[in-house]
């Protein structure tokens, strides 16, 4: 018996709307090419699109205003290192790893505070503002988790 069709027995039923066989098969074509599973399983698992923590940024900078430079934009360049994070999680979850380009694989390399040295100083305070910590490890298990899958399709 083909592994592929024992799930399919009980499915497969002429009472099913069009669309909703179509959609299984669809989904069936996938999850049999997915190639790592529990990597994808695990990024799904995450939750990236919280509201941006603001508020949290706004007082971790009023705590920290004598080590920030008026030039600085932590809001800013945070929202755009998650916002690369997200954008090279949509093309995991898509299997189009291939289509990210060298410099968003640059950026997912490093964590924040190894791209952003200024901020450096706050790396270790983080922990005291629970809502920022977790939202920032939420994104950094998500860099770590696009990383290994890069990897491991490399090494296949």
């Amino acid at each position: 018996m083909n592994f592929m069709s024992i799930p399919t027995q009980n499915v497969r039923r002429k009472s099913f709307p069009s669309q909703i066989l179509a959609y299984y098969e669809y989904m069936l074509q996938v999850v049999s090419r997915e190639k790592h599973p529990n990597t994808i399983k695990n990024c799904m698992q995450l939750h990236l699109l919280k509201p941006f923590p603001s508020s949290t940024i706004r007082k971790l900078q009023d705590d920290y205003h004598s080590e920030f430079r008026e030039e600085w934009c932590l809001n800013g360049d945070l929202n755009t290192y998650w916002a690369n994070i997200y954008a090279c999680f949509s093309y995991l979850v898509k299997q189009q790893v291939d289509d990210l380009k060298n410099s968003q694989l640059k950026w997912l390399e490093k964590s924040f505070f190894q791209l952003f040295e200024q901020y450096e100083f706050l790396e270790e305070r983080i922990e005291k503002y629970p809502d920022f910590y977790q939202e920032y490890m939420e994104y950094e298990k998500a860099r770590i988790l696009i990383l290994y899958y890069i990897h491991l399709n490399k090494a296949i």
